[in-house]
């Protein structure tokens, strides 16, 4: 909330001002505040202020040099800062390569060493399946000379026996021949 303008006439700041310096001495000394009244100490006092003045130019300088040096030294830190950040990152940089490196290598090795070992496997297989195919072939040729040979003496037996089947044969055709004639003859003859 706002307070309303007061418009205040010439007379009452005449008045009010009237108040004011009959009463501003009497204020004062209540404060304990003194016009200088001596040109001596009023000269004094414009050159102590002076001094004052130039003592706090001189401090502000001063500290304005201190500032610009603690800047100064805060850049360094910073850059030093930089590079030992860059330095450390550096050194993570060349570990993580040179570990790198190694697990290329391991990897390598055991990449080379598990292709020999695949070589090996498949060359001992491949010795073995000749060996099985050779054994195999040798076994057949061996089963097959053995039933040729089987089946030659089965023929040469069947071959033996209808030899001996066909004679049989004559000899019981000339039996019947032989004892029908003499079947005949006797029946001639009696």
């Amino acid at each position: 909330m706002t307070e309303p303008d007061v418009a205040i006439g010439e007379a009452e700041l005449n008045r009010i001002g009237q108040y004011v310096q009959s009463h501003l001495s009497e204020w004062m000394d209540k404060l304990g505040v003194r016009p200088v009244t001596d040109p001596v100490t009023n000269t004094h006092l414009l050159e102590r202020v002076v001094r004052v003045e130039e003592e706090l130019k001189a401090r502000r300088d001063y500290m304005t040099v201190r500032f610009d040096a603690i800047d100064e030294r805060f850049n360094a830190i910073d850059q030093r800062f930089e590079s030992v950040n860059q330095n450390t990152n550096d050194r993570f940089d060349a570990v993580i390569r040179n570990t790198n490196d190694r697990f290329d290598a391991v990897i390598q090795n055991t990449n080379d060493r598990f292709e020999a070992m695949n070589q090996s496997i498949n060359n001992r297989f491949e010795a073995m399946n000749q060996s099985m195919n050779d054994r195999f072939e040798a076994v057949n040729q061996n089963m097959g000379a053995r039933f040729d040979a089987v089946i030659r003496n089965t023929n040469d037996r069947f071959e033996a026996m209808n030899q001996n089947i066909s004679v049989l044969k004559w000899f019981v055709v000339t039996s019947f021949v032989v004892l029908g004639a003499a079947i005949s003859l006797l029946a001639v003859l009696s």
